[in-house]
């Protein structure tokens, strides 16, 4: 039986300082959950998660009481219906194959997941081209795995107008220096870190999109700011 954690101890994971975090919403108005502080130590021991999901439940709980969809709290939709698309990602080029051609015959946009040494990305990319239909959306998924050199590599072997390139390097300026020594699609994905990244995406115009993650920027109040920042570009 694993000893007890105790609830003062300051490496304590946030799940034991829950209890006295949510005290101090007890016979708060619904806007608190918008508004509580977080001491230094909450911030170190991973708290923020909560609080997020505090922000959820305050549009859930606003969305009920009103009788609207959450789009609507966050000024209506900006397009009536989204593509839908599958994710593919496999260590070895005839399990990739495998699950291709048995989920992406037919569909409109297909992810592939890529993170080993160029050479064998690039037959596993070159796999699933032969099976995706020739008027489909291939991203190429490489979370941040490679440098400059190697992801322009990568590019360079391919000229098939229907793949896009997902953030192949760590940092907003490595994806930044492909984009501008291949002219390939580049997607900007966990590199997007805060507003200022998106206002400068915007400005930079290199990308052809970008993801928004709420656990990446804080919550869905700055999520809509970032959408509303790529929405009047």
């Amino acid at each position: 039986r694993a000893p007890a954690i105790r609830n003062d101890d300051p490496m304590a994971p946030p799940f034991n300082q829950l209890p006295r975090f949510l005290s101090r919403l007890i016979g708060a108005p619904v806007s608190s959950l918008l508004s509580i502080h977080l001491s230094p130590q909450e911030l170190y021991q991973g708290v923020r998660s909560v609080q997020h999901s505090l922000e959820t439940a305050y549009y859930d709980i606003i969305g009920k009481a009103t009788g609207q969809p959450l789009f609507a709290l966050f000024g209506e939709r900006k397009q009536i219906s989204s593509v839908h698309y599958i994710s593919l990602g496999s260590d070895t080029l005839s399990a990739i194959t495998e699950d291709a051609e048995s989920r992406a015959g037919n569909a409109p946009v297909v992810q592939m997941k890529v993170f080993g040494p160029v050479d064998g990305e690039a037959k596993k990319i070159a796999a699933v081209l032969d099976v995706v239909p020739r008027d489909a959306r291939v991203l190429v998924d490489g979370n941040g795995c490679w440098d400059v050199k190697e992801a322009c590599s990568l590019i360079g072997l391919f000229s098939d107008g229907r793949i896009w390139w997902e953030e192949l390097c760590k940092t907003y300026e490595m994806n930044s220096d492909v984009a501008y020594k291949t002219g390939a699609p580049i997607l900007l994905d966990q590199c997007m870190q805060n507003l200022t990244s998106y206002v400068r995406a915007c400005s930079d115009g290199f990308s052809k999109g970008v993801s928004i993650k709420l656990s990446h920027l804080g919550g869905l109040t700055v999520a809509k700011v970032a959408r509303d920042i790529c929405v009047a570009h």
